[in-house]
């Protein structure tokens, strides 16, 4: 992802790898509880708002203390119209 501009906290970088992840259910019936996967997915292109966690609790882990960003679950995605 490529950073336009921060607005809060900071950044040294100007490209950003952003990890999130994508959930469907595929079985019969209504799907089991649980987590579900950011909506709508951003595609290539796409300029959005996100929502990032550095080496702390994005919401659904502390697991992420590898310099790396990950999105804040459940709503770090916002389409920019």
């Amino acid at each position: 992802m490529k950073v336009e501009k921060v607005e809060k906290g900071k950044i040294s970088e100007s490209l950003v790898y952003v990890r999130y992840w994508i959930r469907a259910w595929k079985g019969i019936g209504m799907p089991p509880p649980g987590g579900q996967s950011y909506h709508p997915q951003p595609k290539k292109g796409d300029q959005c708002r996100f929502y990032l966690s550095k080496n702390s609790f994005d919401g659904w882990t502390d697991e992420n203390q590898d310099g790396g960003y990950n999105v804040v679950y459940v709503n770090g995605v916002q389409p920019i119209k």
